[in-house]
């Protein structure tokens, strides 16, 4: 038998001894106190996953949504390859899906014991955008290999593969005016 099956058995058999009105207060007490043992953390948990849903809806449907999209995409690439399998596709969804929620879970964790203030939230912020980049980011390498690399342009990707390596959100969202002058003058001549 399961360890939850076993679990909220335990809560069931609790929760029908304490509804019998036969039974002695005591025991009565004694089975509500066990049904509460178990269901409160579990609540507990729910609660603040709940709270931090709540905070977090846009950024989740977005992690749902690129996700389906890498999904959509990485079937179709699969598919022109001719290897293409519902077992892997799924299973491959389903371990981003887990290795997304994992990481960005500890490194919500660590970030939440860290205080308040901008640094930290702008740490919040890259930690976000790095989360939405892991499946974004093969999402774009999918649409470059389709149209055979006209689209995103290359700088682009270099630009979304240096933040994979780095980190930096300002890099990645600042344009170098280097490379605009360089893009310019070659346009120019």
């Amino acid at each position: 038998m399961s360890f939850i099956k076993a679990v909220f058995l335990k809560i069931y058999y609790n929760l029908l001894i304490f509804a019998q009105k036969e039974v002695p207060t005591s025991d009565r007490l004694e089975a509500f106190y066990n049904s509460a043992k178990y269901v409160s953390p579990v609540g507990f948990v729910l609660g603040l996953l709940n709270t931090w849903y709540m905070e977090n809806t846009e950024f989740t449907y977005a992690v749902l949504i690129i996700v389906f999209i890498n999904m959509f995409l990485g079937g179709i690439m699969h598919f022109r390859k001719g290897a293409f399998r519902w077992e892997v596709l799924l299973t491959k969804t389903m371990i981003m899906l887990i290795v997304i929620g994992v990481s960005y879970s500890v490194l919500e964790m660590i970030v939440s014991f860290a205080g308040s203030g901008i640094i930290i939230q702008g740490f919040r912020a890259s930690i976000q955008v790095a989360t939405l980049l892991y499946p974004g980011a093969k999402i774009l390498k999918h649409i470059f290999v389709l149209s055979n690399g006209e689209y995103p342009p290359k700088w682009l990707m270099d630009k979304l593969y240096k933040f994979k390596e780095n980190g930096d959100l300002n890099q990645f969202l600042d344009t170098d005016k280097k490379d605009d002058e360089s893009s310019n003058s070659s346009r120019t001549r």
